[in-house]
């Protein structure tokens, strides 16, 4: 009888054990979906689980940006160099634009001193004389949705300081 369990727990025990650690094996190495920062559904997926109501948009020539706002300051994430499909895009850009409607325009020489303050996201007055601000960025296999989420806090921080900024451009420059 010893011999039979033996025989057994020996050949069937073992290959069931075997089977079983070899399916749990491949439910845990099932690749999780692939995320790309160049990705607009992928990014906004970023944006929203930090608390921003993104809405991804195609503009008339079918090339997709994210509209969103912090607080008061609306801007959007464009995509270029993307592929035909125009779910694997080469750039993201962030920009803000705060209209020229202030009744005392911001020179040139104000958005200069924030230029030579910045690393990151750089200004420009645009046509109509409004301030702009941009964060442009490439995009990698090897970005994550934690890398977008730093991104996307670099940006937070930008927007902020240029917000302040923009209040009192001459005071900003003094204390900077």
């Amino acid at each position: 009888m010893g011999s039979f369990w033996g025989s057994f727990w020996g050949n069937f025990g073992t290959a069931a054990v075997f089977g079983a650690v070899l399916a749990a094996g491949a439910a845990l190495a099932q690749p999780a979906a692939a995320f790309s920062s160049g990705n607009p559904r992928d990014v906004t997926a970023v944006h929203r689980d930090n608390g921003l109501i993104a809405t991804v948009k195609t503009d008339k020539d079918g090339k997709p940006y994210i509209v969103d706002a912090l607080g008061e300051v609306k801007f959007s994430t464009e995509f270029f160099d993307c592929n035909a499909a125009k779910v694997d895009c080469a750039s993201v850009i962030y920009t803000a634009s705060w209209g020229s409607s202030s009744s005392e325009p911001i020179s040139l020489s104000a958005i200069n001193a924030w230029n030579r303050w910045t690393v990151m996201c750089p200004s420009y007055k645009d046509e109509a004389g409004a301030p702009n601000l941009w964060y442009g960025l490439r995009t990698t296999p090897a970005d994550t949705a934690q890398t977008v989420q730093i991104q996307l806090a670099e940006w937070k921080s930008c927007l902020t300081d240029f917000q302040e900024f923009l209040s009192d451009p001459d005071g900003w420059a003094k204390k900077h």
